[in-house]
C-alpha cells in the first residue's frame, strides 16, 4: 500500500476498531491484546502513518483550549446544544491526548459574548493555547478577539466571521445559499398565482441570518418577482409570537413562512398551529433539532434548512486542534459547510 498521510481516523476505519483501540495499540497502553496490538501497528505502518505529532503532543505539556459558547437553556437550546454536541464529539475522539477544557457558557444577549471573553482573556490570557467561540458582530466581542490575537492564540469562529485578518479560521454555513433554497422551496415547487406573499422572519442583526435573509430575498426578486416578501424580525422573544399572530390575521395573501432562525421556527409553528393555518400555509424552517423533526413529521413543517450546526463545531473543534497539536493551517481561512434540505423522506440522514 503506498503511503500517505493517514490519521487515526483511517487507521480506526481500516481495522473497524475505534480511535482509543488504536491509540493504545500505538502508544503501547494498557487494554489492548497483544495480537490486536500487532495487527493495528502494522496497519498503520502499512498506511504511512506517522506518530510525530501525537507522540510531540504527549510529551509538551497539556494543551488548554477555551471554549465560548452560549449555554443551551431555554431558546437557545435549539441551536446552541447542537453546537456543544459538535464539539464534544470531538473531543470525545481525543480524549487520549493531553488536552484540558475550558468551558465558559454564557446566556445570551447582544454584550455577554464580548463580556465572557474579557473574563476568559483577563484570567486565562496567559494560560490557554486556543479559543473557539462564536462569532458575534459586537464591539467588546471583536476588541479582545484582536486581544488574543496579539498575544499569538489562534481563534476559530462559528457561525458567523468577523475580523478575518485577526482570526485563524471561521467555519460556518454558506448564509446566502440557505436563504435560497428556502426561496426555491416556496416558489419552483408551489403553484403560486396572482400576487401572493411570504412572510419571512428572523434576528437580522445576527451576522448569519441577516445574509440567510438576503439571499432568500434576492432569489425572490431574481426568480419570482410577483411574490411580496412581508419581513417580520428582530423581535425580542416575547414578541414574536404575538408578533406573527397580528400579521398573519391582517396580511389576508400569505400562503408561506420562512423562519432564518431555529428560536423562530418553533414560535411560527406554534402561531400557525394556534390559528388552525397549518394545512394551508407551507413553513420552512431552519436547523433540525428534536422539536423540528417532530414538526416536521407532523406536517407542521414543509422543510427544513439544516445549517448542520453539529457539523459546523465539530470541525471548528478540529481545525483548532490540528493547528495548535499537528501544526496543521486549515485548509481555507473559511471552512463553508453545505446545508441541506430536510424532509421526512431522509429524516433518518440527518447529521
Amino acid at each position: 500500500m503506498a503511503a500517505h498521510k493517514a490519521t487515526l481516523k483511517d487507521i480506526s476505519k481500516a481495522m473497524n476498531v475505534s480511535m482509543t483501540t488504536v491509540h493504545r495499540a500505538l502508544y503501547d497502553k494498557e487494554g489492548v491484546s497483544d495480537q490486536m496490538r500487532e495487527e493495528i501497528k502494522k496497519v498503520a505502518d502499512e498506511m504511512g502513518y506517522r506518530t510525530n505529532y501525537v507522540a510531540a503532543s504527549l510529551k509538551r505539556k497539556t494543551v488548554k483550549f477555551a471554549i465560548v459558547i452560549p449555554e443551551p437553556t431555554n431558546e437557545n437550546r435549539y441551536y446552541y446544544l447542537c453546537l456543544w454536541q459538535g464539539i464534544r464529539k470531538f473531543l470525545d475522539e481525543v480524549s487520549e491526548f493531553n488536552i484540558e477544557t475550558l468551558e465558559f457558557s454564557y446566556i445570551l444577549s447582544p454584550s455577554s459574548n464580548g463580556s465572557k471573553l474579557k473574563e476568559v482573556y483577563e484570567k486565562y490570557g496567559d494560560e490557554i493555547d486556543g479559543l473557539l467561540t462564536v462569532g458575534v458582530n459586537h464591539n467588546q466581542s471583536k476588541y479582545f478577539i484582536e486581544k488574543f490575537y496579539d498575544k499569538n492564540i489562534p481563534v476559530v469562529l462559528i457561525g458567523a466571521d468577523i475580523l478575518k485578518d485577526k482570526r485563524l479560521c471561521c467555519v460556518k454555513t454558506y448564509d446566502h445559499m440557505a436563504g435560497s433554497l428556502a426561496a426555491e422551496l416556496l416558489t419552483s415547487f408551489t403553484d403560486v398565482r396572482g400576487n401572493k406573499k411570504i412572510l419571512l422572519t428572523g434576528d437580522m442583526e445576527m451576522v448569519d441570518q441577516y445574509y440567510n435573509a438576503e439571499g432568500f430575498e434576492d432569489y425572490i426578486q431574481n426568480n419570482a418577482p410577483h411574490v411580496q416578501v412581508v419581513r417580520v424580525s428582530d423581535l425580542k422573544d416575547a414578541e414574536v409570537y404575538s408578533t406573527l399572530k397580528e400579521v398573519l390575521l391582517r396580511e389576508k395573501d400569505i400562503y408561506a413562512i420562512y423562519s432564518c432562525s431555529a428560536r423562530n421556527t418553533i414560535q411560527m409553528c406554534k402561531v400557525v398551529t394556534d390559528l388552525n393555518m397549518h394545512e394551508s400555509l407551507k413553513l420552512v424552517g431552519n436547523d433540525s433539532f428534536t422539536e423540528s423533526i417532530e414538526l416536521l413529521r407532523q406536517n407542521v413543517l414543509s422543510a427544513i434548512i439544516h445549517k448542520r450546526p453539529n457539523r459546523q463545531a465539530y470541525i471548528a473543534m478540529k481545525t483548532l486542534f490540528d493547528y495548535v497539536v499537528k501544526g496543521e493551517y486549515p485548509p481555507s481561512s473559511t471552512i463553508l459547510i453545505n446545508s441541506l434540505i430536510t424532509m421526512k423522506s431522509n429524516l433518518d440522514i440527518v447529521d
